[in-house]
């Protein structure tokens, strides 16, 4: 969800990102759990993805409280470029198949 409400801002002006910010250190948190998990699993693909988002999500974390519209446009670009937001919503759909087959 943190990916599409960034993707959809608007750069117009300054925004309070702090939100943003406390959301992104709260994912990066889990998304170290989900890692000992999977690397327990040997789940090398997924390991690799993980690492990608955490990077991204670091990068919103350690952003400043108020961000402008060059910087929100950064984001988008980085989100976008690498496809990011896909990816996670192809992992999720795979995890979410596996769940059903457990």
């Amino acid at each position: 969800m943190l990916l599409t409400e960034i993707s959809n801002a608007t750069d117009t002006e300054a925004a309070d990102f702090s939100p943003e910010r406390s959301r992104a250190q709260d994912l990066v948190e889990e998304g170290r759990l989900m890692r000992q998990m999977l690397a327990s699993r040997g789940e090398s693909a997924t390991l690799a993805f993980l690492d990608e988002v955490e990077r991204f999500m670091l990068e919103v974390a350690n952003a400043p409280d108020r961000i402008g519209p060059k910087e929100i446009r950064q984001l988008q670009r980085r989100i976008g470029t690498g496809s990011l937001l896909f990816k996670v919503r192809v992992i999720e759909s795979n995890l979410l198949t596996e769940g059903q087959k457990s």
